[in-house]
């Protein structure tokens, strides 16, 4: 099998530079030089799962014990909490203090009045989240409203158009059963349908002027009997 090129070997994990031809074999995702502690600058050599963990939090490659020192120190110099492992280790670091007989005052209170800073922050960003959950309830209240609104109307709409359908049915049905009833109804309603069918016509113009066009024969537009 042909050595692979420069552009087909992965770069170390942790320094981003190529593994050698003998780490590639051993499929090994860094060099064996790099697997030391950025703060102790000790070896880390099979300490495979600390190394997966820093890699993948993004944290420089360090003992957890070395990495809250060096966190804390920082703390120290800066006074500045920049993520949450200083967190974690200024808690690891207060419950250590437990067993000291004579521990540092001044990290003590340090640490502690730093401790006290973050818990009212955490309560201040409680109470945000809560106010933002209120908020987001009465905006989903209001839209339900909105919701419940609108399907209100619109079952009013279909119901009013409903009762009209339902009205415009009967009477039609009432209107068949007179002319069925009385013929001359039914020759009535197409003289008037004819008419008002015709430009410039309306079906009250069209029925008053069949209607006077009845009368004037001497005959009664509803029954088309003569009038005595």
């Amino acid at each position: 099998m042909p050595a692979p090129t420069d552009s087909q070997i992965p770069p170390c994990a942790i320094c981003l530079q190529p593994l050698s031809l003998d780490e590639l074999n051993l499929n090994r995702r860094w060099h064996f030089d790099c697997e030391q502690c950025s703060v102790c600058k000790q070896s880390m050599s099979g300490a495979v799962a600390m190394i997966e963990k820093c890699l993948a939090d993004g944290k420089p490659i360090a003992h957890s014990v070395c990495a809250n020192v060096a966190a804390i120190q920082q703390f120290r110099e800066t006074g500045i909490i920049q993520n949450s492992q200083l967190l974690d280790a200024m808690n690891e670091e207060l419950l250590i203090y437990r067993y000291v007989v004579a521990p540092p005052t001044s990290d003590i209170e340090l640490l502690r009045g730093h401790l006290i800073k973050v818990q009212e922050y955490a309560a201040t960003v409680s109470e945000m989240l809560r106010t933002a959950q209120v908020k987001i309830k009465i905006h989903a209240i209001q839209d339900e409203a909105v919701v419940y609104k609108e399907k209100k109307t619109k079952e009013r709409k279909e119901k009013t158009e409903k009762a009209e359908t339902e009205q415009r049915t009967a009477e039609r049905s009432a209107m068949l059963a007179a002319e069925r009833k009385t013929p001359w109804l039914r020759d009535r309603r197409k003289s008037i349908e004819s008419l008002a069918g015709l430009p410039g016509w309306t079906w009250d113009l069209a029925e008053k002027a069949i209607d006077d066009k009845t009368r004037a024969s001497g005959k009664d537009p509803q029954t088309g009997e003569a009038i005595q």
